[in-house]
């Protein structure tokens, strides 16, 4: 039974209503986007489980999934029949006993007792294996969104699973704006006339002896000079400290360009047929347009012979899933409208109509 929801969670992301022989259909839903301005929040189009329970015909859409490739194909398809009734009987006898089966991470299968026994899907509330998360509507400066009011693009009455309100930016504390280094300095205190004045006589008798002694130094010179007749030789200047530091100053210093530091390498990265393979959980968060979902690497391979996939998409790659199972997908990239714009472009292609983005975070 294991087999089955692997599948079924696999055919979910790839097809919009296939049959469970028996016991019902699953239908995929589209929902368009809603704008909520009370709320400030955009979310983006989904898709959302649904599983009418009923006498189902086989529609061979899970059946095709069970070939194993052996034997000729009426035998093939007579042994896959047969996998399928057991597996879709193992599931209806756990059913009765009131447990749920689990659907991978998108929900469970439960019979309800309060609806006559009826087989109901319910969704897992933090899956967002189908979904975007809401985006924060941008506002113009100072304008606030209106609580009265409300936009939707489509009418529903479900509401999303959960919403982050904004958090209002707190006021910063004075203190921290006043930087340490800007300290005030404290004033000075004025100083008196009286306490200045004698030290002003002081500085004016120094300043009166200075000049006289000059006078007499100046007269002695003029004196020797007259007298000798010949004029003194003037000793050559010794260069300062000070001088022989502006002089190194003056010179161009010359830099030397530094070499940069080797970088470590990155590892190889472990390839199949050409595409890089990442694992779930290795780079998050991030948004994968997945084109392929494939259950074992016979499966991939035989894809991939089938599909010249590096010529159409260059930046195609493989994400091992920790189930086991292999998603291909076109493009990974970080931004969500970017994400969205890029899968757009993907499902031009009639091949890959049926793409869908996988979030990983």
């Amino acid at each position: 039974m294991s087999k089955l929801t692997q599948y079924i969670e696999l055919t979910l992301g790839e097809q919009s209503k296939f049959a469970l022989p028996g016991l019902g259909t699953f239908r995929i839903d589209r929902l368009p986007a809603r704008l909520d301005r009370a709320k400030g929040l955009i979310y983006p189009p989904r898709k959302q489980v649904r599983f009418n329970s009923g006498n189902a015909a086989d529609d061979g859409i899970l059946r095709r999934l069970y070939l194993s490739g052996e034997g000729s194909p009426e035998e093939q398809a007579l042994a896959a029949g047969e996998r399928l009734r057991a597996d879709i009987a193992e599931l209806s006898e756990r059913l009765e006993t009131g447990a749920p089966v689990t659907i991978g991470h998108l929900g469970m299968l439960i019979r309800d007792p309060w609806q006559s026994g009826k087989i109901t899907f319910r969704s897992d509330g933090g899956a967002r294996g189908f979904d975007l998360p809401a985006v924060t509507l941008m506002m113009r400066d100072g304008a606030v969104p209106e609580e009265r009011e409300e936009i939707p693009l489509y009418s529903t009455t479900e509401q999303p699973e959960s919403v982050v309100e904004p958090i209002p930016d707190e006021p910063v504390p004075s203190e921290v704006l006043t930087s340490p280094a800007e300290e005030p300095t404290p004033p000075t205190e004025p100083s008196s006339p009286e306490r200045n004045h004698p030290q002003s006589k002081s500085k004016a008798v120094q300043i009166i002896i200075g000049c006289l002694i000059g006078l007499l130094v100046l007269g002695g010179v003029i004196f020797l000079i007259t007298r000798s007749g010949k004029p003194t030789s003037h000793p050559k200047p010794v260069p300062t400290e000070q001088a022989t530091k502006a002089v190194e100053q003056a010179k161009p210093v010359v830099e030397t360009p530094e070499e940069p530091a080797a970088q470590p390498a990155e590892p190889k990265r472990e390839t199949y047929e050409g595409l890089p393979i990442y694992r779930q959980g290795e780079i998050t968060p991030r948004h994968y347009i997945i084109i392929a979902s494939l259950m074992t690497d016979r499966e991939m391979e035989n894809y991939l012979k089938s599909h010249k996939l590096l010529e159409t998409f260059p930046d195609a790659g493989i994400l091992m899933m920790r189930n086991g199972q292999r998603r291909i997908f076109s493009h990974a990239l970080e931004d969500s409208d970017r994400a969205l714009e890029q899968m757009r472009e993907v499902r031009k292609e009639r091949e890959y109509s049926q793409s869908w983005i996988y979030l990983d975070k």
